[in-house]
This record gives structure tokens, sequence and C-alpha cells, in this order.
């Protein structure tokens, strides 16, 4: 079980900020958050694909993650979850979306079968705490930045 179109939080901002000093930013921000982080790629317009993992708290919680397949997409096989940092020039300044693209889900459940919990998405606490931090960084680099952060819908 994957990603769920409910599942659709992410941030959306602009502001004066340039591509490369969010860029930057983003960098800063998965290094301080040491392994539950990652930058997994970044196309030619600067557009970056992120990884997240599993929180300790949902590690102890999640006995028997099902997973999606996403893991077996990349050599790091401890990435749960996978986000998008999309840039748009807006003509003064940057425009920045980040959205959740793909993530493992998983349900704890009695005798290995029978469900006795909701689902859980593998990574949203991680991801959650990194959207705090670029949000944070983003007003920062520009005061007067639109920065919206969309919850779960």
């Amino acid at each position: 079980m994957g990603y769920t179109e409910k599942m659709a939080e992410g941030l959306t901002a602009s502001g004066s900020f340039s591509r490369e000093g969010v860029s930057e930013l983003i960098d800063d921000i998965v290094e301080a958050m040491g392994n539950k982080a990652a930058v997994l790629s970044r196309s030619g317009n600067g557009d970056l694909r992120l990884g997240f993992e599993m929180s300790g708290a949902q590690k102890a919680m999640n006995f028997s993650p099902v997973r999606a397949g996403i893991s077996k997409m990349t050599k790091t096989q401890n990435i749960d979850l996978f986000a998008g940092v999309s840039f748009a020039d807006t003509g003064n300044g940057t425009a920045v979306s980040l959205v959740i693209q793909d993530a493992s889900t998983s349900q704890q459940t009695l005798l290995g079968f029978i469900p006795i919990a909701p689902k859980a998405v593998l990574g949203i606490t991680t991801y959650r705490e990194f959207l705090e931090h670029l949000k944070v960084g983003l007003l920062r680099l520009d005061k007067n930045a639109k920065v919206a952060v969309n919850p779960q819908g």
C-alpha cells in the first residue's frame, strides 16, 4: 500500500530568495537532520528529489511495514517517503513547492494478519520536521515571503 492523495501534505512559498539560496538551505537542513533525510537527485533546472526515513518512534510502533516497493528504487534501503521540490521564477524572486511523491505505509496487526490500528505513513514525522525547518529557513531568507504549509488532506 503506497501513498494516496489523502496524504497531500506539502509547502508552497514565494519570495525574493534565489533558487540557489533555497537549494543551499535545503542542503543545510538535510545535513543537520543526519541520516533521517537525503537529497537523492537534482535535475538540470535545480528541482530536487528528497528521501525521508521513519522516525525512531515510528520504528518502535511499526512491527511489520508493508512496503510499496519504493525502497527498491534506490540503493538506500531506509527511504520510506519521497518528496519533490520544484522551483519557478516569478520575475522578482522564486516560487518553491514541496510535495510528497510516494510513501510506504504500515499497519499494526495481530497474529500477523488482523489489522488493529489505522495505516501510518512511514517517514511522515521526519518529513514534517523537515517542513517546519524549511518554513523557518525560508522566512529567514525573506521575512516578507509568503509560506504556506498545506495540512494533510
